[in-house]
């Protein structure tokens, strides 16, 4: 709902690195993650997602998940290779 997303933690080891981990990944973890980071930013943190850790199966942990895979594959299906490192 607009007042309510079932979201994800989003951990970022070293913030001079774009790599990060996301805990959990609930149905709302995408709209959370491009009103924080901003739309401009979405795709480079997708980008720099190094794992998704899902700590239980309940559906509010895991709704999510296929949205940033999904989000990810396109994104990589943009690039070339050499990029991708």
């Amino acid at each position: 709902s607009k007042y309510r997303n079932v979201s994800a933690i989003y951990w970022q080891p070293d913030p001079e690195d774009q790599k990060g981990i996301l805990l959990d990944c609930g149905e709302g973890t995408r709209q959370q993650m491009k009103a924080y980071f901003g739309y401009e930013n979405y795709d480079s943190v997708v980008l720099g997602l190094r794992m998704i850790y899902i700590t239980h199966m309940h559906a509010d942990h895991h709704l999510g998940t296929m949205q940033i895979i999904s989000d990810r594959a396109r994104l990589l299906a943009k690039m070339s290779l050499d990029e991708r490192k």
